[in-house]
């Protein structure tokens, strides 16, 4: 059995890539084409982020435990859930008065039929916009949130945390005020 005659020469192998090459470019054009064509139709999306340093309280100097270590990944993992909690998203809603738009208003009446508040309809679906994330071995939650307009993704995210310090806030001073 003549095994050589299996093997592919180079001359060969470069006749076939010639052969192909029109086939080759035109792949490339349809997905470069594609590609282009998807960046121009779709919205552009902004990113903004509103960083928070938490403060956790220190342990009693008079304590035994001599070592602080920084805020806990429970203590970390707790504000986060506050900080995407509906009561911090209506609240932010409020300090940017959306209820009053005309537009959300329109949307709000078309997607529930007047069923329930405009304030949550529209908090939670800004919530979808918004990932919350503390950074490794830190004391900073970083808000980030997505848009299409770059100076309300701004607004939101400052809202968003101007909401979640005023929360905050009151969680430490309503056990005060309920024992006063």
């Amino acid at each position: 059995a003549d095994t050589h005659g299996d093997i592919m020469t180079p001359q060969q192998l470069l006749a076939i890539f010639r052969a192909r090459i029109g086939l080759a470019l035109a792949v490339l054009l349809i997905t470069v084409g594609v590609t282009i064509g998807t960046g121009l139709l779709l919205p552009k999306k902004y990113t903004s982020t509103a960083s928070l340093i938490l403060d956790q309280a220190k342990p009693d100097p008079l304590a035994n435990s001599t070592q602080w270590s920084g805020p806990s990944q429970a203590y970390l993992a707790t504000q986060t859930d506050i900080i995407r909690s509906d009561r911090v998203a209506i609240a932010a809603v409020r300090k940017l008065n959306l209820a009053n738009s005309p537009l959300l208003h329109k949307k709000w009446l078309a997607a529930t039929q007047g069923r329930g508040t405009i304030e949550t309809w529209i908090a939670h679906d800004l919530q979808k916009t918004v990932e919350v994330t503390p950074a490794r071995d830190s004391n900073v939650i970083a808000i980030v949130v997505e848009a299409t307009d770059p100076e309300f993704a701004a607004q939101w995210a400052n809202a968003l945390a101007q909401s979640y310090m005023d929360e905050s806030v009151r969680l430490r001073a309503d056990p005060a005020r309920h024992f006063s």
